[in-house]
């Protein structure tokens, strides 16, 4: 099993599968008028991965971590259609990889719930949010962990909010 722990996060996923270009590319159909032909498809190692509930995953590229998201449902509904045929977001950047004859793996996160208040609660977009702000892939779009966007929680304004009159 291969297994990549991240390094600032500490977050660990497991190796599911591999993209690789489609020998025959899928064309669809979208709002009945565009059509789209996908090239990249993922092999899985075992298609039960297909059922998989959301989680967190993780893309590298010749085994370093570039991308991470977060997939809500299950693989075989969020990222998985047409079989094995995937839309995720880095469709190109994986496209242009797997052309420059580099190997794209895809990980998903070893354990994705947390307790809170005596439940287990599915943290995926925790996950998610803590790897792009601490580890800078270099395919996220990473927020500045020291300048966190202000008043970004009720508890953010709340002082601020009770001197003001409704509207």
């Amino acid at each position: 099993m291969n297994i990549i722990t991240l390094k600032k996060t500490g977050h660990d996923f497991i190796k599911v599968g591999r993209f690789c270009i489609a020998e025959t590319p899928c064309t669809t159909r979208y709002n009945n008028d565009l059509v789209t032909e996908l090239s990249i498809e993922l092999q899985l190692a075992n298609k039960h991965y297909k059922e998989i509930g959301s989680s967190a995953y993780l893309i590298t590229v010749d085994g370093d971590p570039v991308y991470a998201s977060s997939y809500s449902n299950h693989l075989g509904r969020s990222l998985l259609v047409w079989g094995n045929y995937t839309i995720p977001e880095q469709e190109l950047r994986i496209l242009l990889a797997l052309k420059a004859g580099k190997e794209v793996d895809f990980y998903l996160a070893r354990s994705v719930f947390a307790n809170l208040n005596g439940r287990s609660i599915n943290v995926s977009t925790s996950i998610e949010q803590d790897i792009i702000q601490f580890e800078g892939l270099s395919w996220n779009k990473a927020a500045d962990p020291y300048n966190p966007p202000s008043k970004t929680t009720v508890s953010d304004v709340e002082d601020y909010l009770m001197d003001k009159p409704l509207t």
